[in-house]
């Protein structure tokens, strides 16, 4: 079995396959090596093949329950297999569709300064504190990590709110992860017409200035293979480079509320 509970499979089940009359949606299956479970594709096969005079878009765990009788079964799939992809099956095809988990946020006292967005929740709250107090951003937005890049489209609903687009900034970890994160949003949100996420620059010089805590230790596998992520950061690509490169990370909790308790300074020329 694979991480994702797909069986590994042999000659028979590639002749299974080839034996099956699929519906169209999955007659692609003939030609192509997967590694999902012939039951799996089955179930889909039959929720393809049955009679849907009007069919409706629900959630993916909804379709899930449906399809499997287990609701997590379908979204495993559709992360952690090639059944999914251009040319090959949608969830469109299945009337489904995935529901971003939405974003916890903070209404700033100035309704025309940007929307803040912090990868951590520790760093939100404290990014909120101080917000409350020098009033630099007209949200600020808890991302959740890895959830910030299905969860930008939620960032439509605060615009409403706060009554139109704005410039959205993004702070988050110095790594690959916290540097992908934001440079996959923005592209995800500039294709649905909102703002391309940008860097906050003044949060991460400040980090940056910090330097690598001595504690931190150097990790091989963690070296940077895509400059992309870097230059998302713009004029402060080549630092954060170097550090990724020496296998090192700079955590975005660094910039806490002590630290930020103490900035005195309006930032009024670091406004964005």
């Amino acid at each position: 079995m694979t991480a994702f509970g797909f069986a590994r499979t042999g000659n028979d089940y590639a002749d299974r396959i080839r034996s099956r009359i699929w519906s169209p949606p999955l007659q692609f299956l003939a030609n192509e090596r997967l590694f999902v479970p012939m039951a799996d594709l089955t179930a889909i096969d039959e929720y393809l093949s049955a009679e849907r005079l009007q069919p409706v878009a629900v959630p993916i765990k909804e379709r899930s329950l449906q399809i499997f009788h287990d609701e997590k079964r379908l979204d495993e799939i559709y992360r952690g297999s090639a059944l999914f992809a251009p040319g090959r099956l949608s969830l469109e095809q299945l009337d489904c569709f995935v529901v971003p988990e939405p974003l916890p946020w903070e209404r700033g006292s100035d309704k025309s300064r940007p929307v803040m967005v912090l990868e951590n929740v520790a760093t939100w709250d404290s990014y909120r504190r101080w917000n409350e107090k020098h009033a630099f951003f007209s949200a600020v937005v808890y991302g959740g990590g890895e959830r910030f890049r299905e969860g930008v489209m939620h960032l439509a609903a605060i615009f409403t709110d706060l009554g139109g687009p704005r410039t959205v900034l993004y702070f988050g970890d110095l790594d690959r992860a916290g540097l992908r994160i934001p440079r996959v949003a923005s592209r995800t949100a500039v294709d649905a017409g909102l703002p391309p996420i940008t860097p906050h620059v003044w949060s991460y010089v400040q980090l940056l200035r910090l330097g690598v805590p001595e504690e931190e230790e150097a990790d091989d596998d963690d070296k940077l293979d895509d400059d992309a992520d870097c230059a998302w950061l713009g004029d402060l690509a080549s630092r954060a480079r170097s550090i990724l490169r020496s296998g090192r990370r700079l955590p975005q909790e660094r910039i806490g509320w002590e630290f930020l308790r103490e900035q005195n300074q309006s930032l009024e020329a670091d406004r964005q």
